[in-house]
């Protein structure tokens, strides 16, 4: 693992000579903001908009199971005005204890289920035995033809003999193999099927949603639309062919076209107490009623379906919730791009993401009734748009929900003073909004944590409340150059930094290559172990692999 400083920043005007760096901007709700999506640069997802871790633990142990053009604008929210900032730009830290600190441990670590292939990781989540399971996809080689995997570990990182094969399931949910390279082919086309996110029902059985190729065409091309797709497997890692709305060759799938759209994609997926299953993802936006000119432009999705994978028509419009209504009544009109959602305690649901206004990223969390059903206790549409800086931007990939009713998000952005000043940097950001949609400025410095260890491209992606409502965020971090690695912070239910996760404040975990991430980030029913995955690429590695930290909760 590495290591890095922190110290206090110096003021948000003033030049800050700091190697890690929390600070608060003011932010409000804008309901009339709307948004448009970038350009894809990151796999499967829209490229960041640029101006362009006393007494130590051993080093985390390492398992390797393998060797190995929009159209009319809308008018945009008028700048947000920074809040009065502090002397000092982070919240007080919690006093020095008398004794030496026990810090949190590093845990072990998995890196990649082949030594041969691309593989990677993309959601994560653990069992009341503390076990593991991890989905993403595992290629074949020629063409990179890819099935979807899902993996199961125990709390030391060693695979499940018990689960599959070998504790590991392959579900390969359409036959294209992709275009590999070769002299008249210069730019290889892989199929872009992989899981996405996993959760598990009451009774042990295992909910997984990706993506794929259109598994009813049995002759796919490089133009064969990718559909989502979601697939249960029971304990010891077979397919529930019972499961679903499939037929024929599709049995045991449900398959979700959104506008029938042609590059779908699915970011989370969550249970409630009846096992009743919600996916978040977005596609192709469908027309209000009334309209005759197709939409080109992309929306939010939130379908549920019944315990049995079958749509369930009692929820929002015939199974699904869109930022879009035929009604109208919710418009958007704009690309929109999905990120995870739960469900919450009592029934609602919270769904995060975020979308583009005049060029600036901005925040977009939308709370739902039981019914799918906007929640206007939340804001007057149920959607609450946060545009933070001012002329800097800032994404939300993930959203946690804490004791109070209070909801963390996380992401990255690029803040005022970078933005002004021409540097391409990008920070870890995190905001906290009430129960009633109003931004919380007690949080962190005056409303916003700012996480920028070393002055250049840092990022959240997953965050969960813990039992106590600190907070646990996974991501990623770059201590120094280019080398980005994955990442876990730490923060005091107050978005205060606590003293007892790492001597530099977050781990960073090196697993070999110079593009790491940790995408997805749970806690185990039992509250002793928390995990997150991702995928670690580029110079040192000869192919991506997936990578799974495993950590128990400290103090």
């Amino acid at each position: 693992m590495k290591r890095g400083k922190f110290t206090v920043a110096g003021q948000l005007t003033g030049i800050v000579s700091a190697s890690a760096l929390l600070w608060g901007l003011g932010c409000s709700a804008d309901d009339e903001t709307v948004m448009i999506p970038d350009t894809a640069s990151e796999e499967n997802e829209p490229a960041p908009e640029t101006s362009s871790a006393a007494n130590r633990p051993a080093p985390a142990q390492s398992t390797q199971p393998s060797t190995p053009a929009v159209t009319e604008q809308p008018p945009v929210a008028a700048p947000l005005q920074p809040a009065p900032t502090p002397a000092t730009q982070i919240p007080s830290q919690p006093a020095e204890p008398a004794q030496p600190i026990e810090y949190w441990p590093d845990g072990v670590t998995v890196n990649g289920l082949s030594a041969e292939v691309d593989d990677r990781f993309h959601g994560v989540t653990m069992d009341a035995q503390d076990n593991v399971y991890a989905v993403g996809y595992i290629g074949s080689g020629l063409g990179d033809n890819r099935s979807m995997v899902v993996a199961k570990y125990d709390r030391e990182g060693k695979p499940l003999a018990g689960f599959g094969d070998a504790g590991r399931v392959l579900v390969d949910v359409s036959p294209y193999i992709g275009t590999p390279l070769s002299e008249t082919v210069t730019t290889a086309d892989t199929s872009g099927e992989e899981a996405r996110d996993i959760v598990l029902q009451s009774d042990g059985k295992i909910i997984v949603v990706g993506r794929a190729e259109d598994p009813n065409d049995l002759a796919p091309t490089t133009a064969t639309p990718i559909d989502i797709v979601v697939f249960r497997l029971d304990a010891s890692g077979a397919r529930d062919p019972s499961f679903g709305t499939g037929t024929a060759g599709t049995q045991g799938f449900t398959v979700l076209n959104p506008g029938a759209g042609p590059n779908d994609l699915a970011w989370g997926v969550d249970v409630d107490a009846s096992n009743r299953i919600y996916v978040f993802g977005h596609g192709l936006a469908t027309n209000p009623e009334g309209t005759v000119t197709p939409r080109t432009d992309q929306d939010r999705y939130v379908w549920r379906l019944n315990p049995d994978g079958t749509l369930d028509s009692s929820f929002g419009n015939q199974g699904v919730f869109t930022f879009d209504l035929p009604n109208g009544t919710t418009t958007l009109a704009q690309n929109d791009n999905s990120r995870r959602g739960y469900v919450l305690p009592d029934g609602k649901i919270i769904a995060s993401g975020y979308s583009n206004v005049g060029g600036r990223n901005q925040i977009v969390l939308a709370k739902l009734l039981a019914t799918g059903a906007p929640d206007t206790s939340f804001s007057t549409d149920g959607i609450v748009r946060l545009a933070p800086f001012p002329i800097g931007f800032a994404e939300c990939y993930g959203v946690a929900f804490q004791s109070d009713g209070s909801f963390i998000t996380t992401g990255y952005g690029n803040v005022d003073s970078e933005r002004a000043g021409g540097a391409e940097l990008l920070d870890m950001v995190s905001f906290r909004v009430r129960p009633d949609g109003t931004p919380d400025p007690s949080w962190g410095v005056a409303g916003a944590v700012v996480y920028n260890p070393a002055d250049a491209q840092d990022r959240g992606r997953a965050v969960i409340a813990l039992p106590d409502d600190r907070v646990l965020y996974a991501g990623a971090v770059t201590p120094s150059g280019t080398n980005k690695d994955a990442m876990l912070l730490l923060l005091e239910k107050n978005g205060a930094p606590t003293k007892y996760f790492d001597p530099a404040v977050h781990k960073a975990y090196d697993f070999g290559g110079d593009n790491e991430e940790f995408f997805s980030l749970k806690v185990s029913p039992s509250g002793k172990y928390y995990a997150a995955a991702g995928y670690a690429t580029g110079t040192g590695l000869a192919n991506g692999n997936g990578v799974i930290a495993i950590v128990p909760v400290g103090k």
